[in-house]
């Protein structure tokens, strides 16, 4: 099982001005890094690769899903999001990722989903452009994984057993689930038992602590986590992904108002040592 852990504890969106953060992240013994990348210029591209081919870190590509949205009511929307999520798709290729992870959908707070139909409209939607989209991933190789979110953040997936009736529809072997324990603690009544229960979907795990600071400092039930994990033979990345209020633009959309247990270089040191204790062997 690889651990890794988000580039964006320390700067955000990833580019070629952030590949010193590269070795940074293989010199504390992490096996992977997440980033979500917005400039997708061939010079850009070009120069992340060229960096991760000098580590031997795993890549994860993040959604942030800056163009488009899957849920929208305007085609021109819905255009955009598919072709985004596509060129996410092509990006992973091009730096050997093998997965996409994220609100893939397009997440956002939509009021009119309070009116079922509306919401089963938009659901039906997004289950068939992410057929067309997960179809374009397997010809690639390539996983996508869909992050229900905290009810502040989205109102169309927020627990682990929507996550998986949304994928099952979807039904591809590719198309599975990325859980967060932050956004669990929030929405699950067990985090233990909301693993268990997304089994062979979960392809891939998000793992700050309770208030997104470092692993092993606050209430989330590693324990239960480590068992749970066990149980389903799951052989994903874990990604610590926490919060710093001095990683740019990440700082207003996740929140990051106030600075966490120890400085980011502290917090990616303690967390990791903490995660391999807890999720080695």
């Amino acid at each position: 099982m690889k651990i890794g852990i988000c580039a964006s504890l320390w700067t955000y969106p990833f580019n070629m001005q952030s590949l010193d953060i590269l070795k940074k992240i293989e010199n504390f013994g992490f096996d992977a890094v997440e980033f979500s990348i917005e400039d997708r210029s061939e010079d850009n591209l070009a120069a992340i690769k060229e960096s991760l081919k000098k580590t031997n870190l795993a890549c994860i590509l993040g959604s942030s899903f800056v163009e488009g949205n899957l849920l929208s009511s305007d085609a021109n929307t819905i255009k955009a999001g598919v072709k985004y999520v596509k060129e996410s798709v092509d990006v992973c290729e091009y730096l050997g990722s093998g997965i996409l992870a994220g609100p893939v959908y397009g997440s956002y707070i939509n009021t009119d989903f309070l009116v079922p139909a509306v919401k089963n409209k938009a659901r039906q939607q997004a289950v068939e452009l992410l057929k067309e989209i997960g179809a374009y991933a397997l010809g690639k190789n390539i996983k996508i994984a869909a992050e229900p979110l905290n009810r502040y953040e989205t109102n169309f997936l927020n627990t682990a057993n929507e996550a998986v009736e949304f994928v099952s529809e979807i039904n591809l072997p590719n198309v599975g689930l990325n859980l967060d324990t932050f956004h669990m603690h929030m929405e699950e009544k067990s985090i233990k038992k909301a693993i268990l229960n997304a089994g062979e979907h979960l392809f891939h795990l998000h793992v700050p602590e309770n208030d997104r600071g470092t692993p092993g400092t606050g209430d989330v039930d590693w324990d239960g986590i480590a068992e749970s994990l066990k149980n389903i033979n799951f052989s994903g990345a874990i990604i610590m992904e926490s919060g710093s209020p001095y990683a740019g633009e990440i700082s207003k959309i996740g929140a990051f108002w106030r600075s966490y247990d120890y400085p980011p270089d502290k917090m990616a040191e303690e967390g990791l040592k903490f995660l391999r204790k807890k999720f080695s062997g």
